[in-house]
């Protein structure tokens, strides 16, 4: 499980990057439904509309994803909702870190107080996903705010925005991105003073 300083935000770590000539991918202008930041293992799922195709969102949340994991999930194309109660109480309790969403959710209130980590999404969507999606494929590349995001990378959330980057960087980027922010405390400290 991947884990940051706890002063740690995510543009630390897109500053960490740049600072370190590092490519990371990422975006902003996503409304972030819960609290505080995330860290995690992207678990990959690419949706597209449909009139009843299989879905498998569910079995991404209650069985396959891990403690630790982000799920990212590309469904841009449809006012379809591809999350909701159900599904981040499935993924709570196997200790999923966060979700993120190129498409949007329903329930969007109930975020505000579950035991999920933030989940990053285009907004809210009355429209149940049966019958308007389906899943073209799981732990493949998908686009998120048209950047892409690899099953296997290390995401990073929060109201921000996101970015994601290769494993083999983590250490690297969150060691800089902790001295990043803990040279902001100290600053800010000052300031304050």
């Amino acid at each position: 499980m991947i884990t940051a300083d706890p002063l740690v935000r995510v543009t630390h770590i897109a500053d960490a990057a740049d600072a370190l000539g590092l490519a990371v991918t990422g975006a902003g202008g996503m409304q972030c439904l819960g609290e505080g930041f995330a860290i995690g293992t992207a678990f990959t799922v690419h949706q597209r509309a449909s009139g009843g195709g299989q879905l498998r969102h569910r079995e991404v949340a209650e069985s396959l994803s891990q403690a630790g994991d982000i799920i990212v999930i590309a469904a841009s194309d449809t006012m379809g909702a591809t999350w909701g109660e159900a599904h981040a109480m499935r993924a709570a309790a196997r200790g999923v870190a966060g979700v993120l969403i190129d498409g949007f959710t329903r329930d969007t209130t109930f975020f505000a107080e579950a035991a999920l980590g933030p989940v990053l999404c285009r907004g809210g969507s009355p429209f149940k996903s049966v019958g308007r999606l389906e899943t073209l494929a799981i732990r493949e590349p998908v686009q998120i705010m048209g950047q892409t995001v690899r099953h296997g990378d290390i995401i990073a959330m929060d109201a921000d925005g996101f970015v994601a980057f290769a494993p083999d960087d983590a250490d690297r980027i969150l060691g800089k991105a902790a001295e990043i922010a803990q040279a902001e405390a100290q600053r800010n400290a000052e300031l304050s003073a």
